[in-house]
């Protein structure tokens, strides 16, 4: 059995990811190959196309929030068979849910590839992980962060809303692109806008 297959556009986007810096243009490309210019950006219609199956679970460890597994076999989780899942922590609130799946999803881009198996556990509480996880926990962070509010869908929302004040530019975005005000606050940080 071989790993499921990736669309042309992952594998150009994995070989063309070397640093942070082309996360957005990533980003870019996954909206535009999946027809997305609006927001908000549907996580779960991205991930189900990249062949992803998405469970909602109960973790035994609170501190995780979702689970990825890409493997060349499927795994066998409560007798269904998973070639590529997403689990996703059933009882968080849908932004968090939707962050987390935006999350797999950067590390199937950053740190997937067709020749092995990849396990990766989510933890929102910061538990003993060595600099190297720490690392690869931030860098997807940034891609999710980057494909759930991608600047220039954000420049243009502020703009056309005429939105200057902070608080209000999170409120505002916080309920159009159904995130979390603590993404959104980084998020802008991150682009340029002072808090």
């Amino acid at each position: 059995m071989g790993k499921l297959q990736v669309p042309e556009y992952v594998k150009e986007i994995r070989k063309n990811i070397r640093n942070d810096s082309y996360i957005p243009e990533a980003v870019k490309i996954i909206l535009a190959q999946n027809g997305i210019d609006k927001y908000p950006i549907n996580v779960f219609d991205i991930a189900k196309k990249l062949s992803f199956a998405i469970k909602y679970a109960s973790f035994q460890d609170d501190a995780i929030s979702g689970i990825l597994w890409d493997g060349i076999e499927p795994i066998s989780v409560e007798g269904e068979q998973y070639q590529r899942v997403i689990f996703v922590k059933k009882d968080e609130i849908p932004q968090r849910q939707m962050f987390t799946v935006a999350h797999e999803i950067g590390h199937f881009m950053l740190h997937c590839n067709d020749e092995s198996n990849f396990y990766e556990r989510y933890m929102t509480k910061n538990s003993n992980v060595s600099k190297e996880q720490k690392e690869m926990e931030d860098k997807a962070d940034f891609f999710a962060a980057n494909l759930i509010l991608p600047e220039d869908i954000l420049h243009r929302y502020i703009l056309v809303n005429k939105l200057e004040n902070i608080d209000e530019i999170v409120n505002k975005v916080s309920s159009d692109f159904f995130v979390e005000k603590e993404t959104i606050e980084r998020r802008l940080e991150e682009i340029g806008y002072a808090q």
